[in-house]
């Protein structure tokens, strides 16, 4: 299984790093588009087969220095740190930790589907209730999403 990991992150770095240097896409993606392929190549190959071994943050890293060093400006690369959006998300995402770890959102979430009865449509309408009451417990669909399908696996 680790050889299957190891030889995915290298195929995938070697198939950015051909597009980075070869540009095949010569006529119609500019440069700037090829480094950019390249660096979501090689960071994709870390996140789907470097689980056990890399953390998420350390392939996004490479991401972005490899935009960086491909000549990327920095305005352009780093773009999503500069908006207020981040200073939204972070503290939403907070919350949601806080959410999943005390088991507020699952206790809501179980109390509200206890109210109806057992039917397709009392549990479609139980959803909608649990929605509407994590969106205003939390702004972040994500962060809803991560609290919400667990149980609707577990309920079906």
């Amino acid at each position: 299984m680790m050889n299957i990991r190891l030889l995915g992150i290298v195929l995938f770095t070697v198939a950015g790093l051909s597009i980075g240097i070869i540009k095949p896409f010569a006529p119609d993606l500019n440069p700037l588009g090829h480094a950019v392929l390249m660096s979501v190549f090689v960071a994709v190959g870390i996140w789907i087969f470097g689980t056990k071994w890399v953390p998420l943050s350390i392939g996004s890293m490479v991401m972005l220095l490899l935009l960086t060093l491909s000549g990327v400006k920095n305005s352009i690369a780093f773009n999503g740190y500069t908006t207020r959006a981040i200073w939204i998300l972070i503290p939403a995402l907070f919350f949601g930790f806080a959410l999943n770890s005390t088991g507020l959102g699952k206790r809501l979430a179980y109390w509200v589907i206890g109210l109806f009865k057992p039917s397709y449509f009392s549990l479609t309408l139980s959803w909608v209730i649990i929605g509407l009451i994590l969106s205003a417990l939390t702004p972040s669909i994500m962060v809803r999403i991560a609290i919400v399908i667990p149980i609707a696996v577990a309920s079906v």
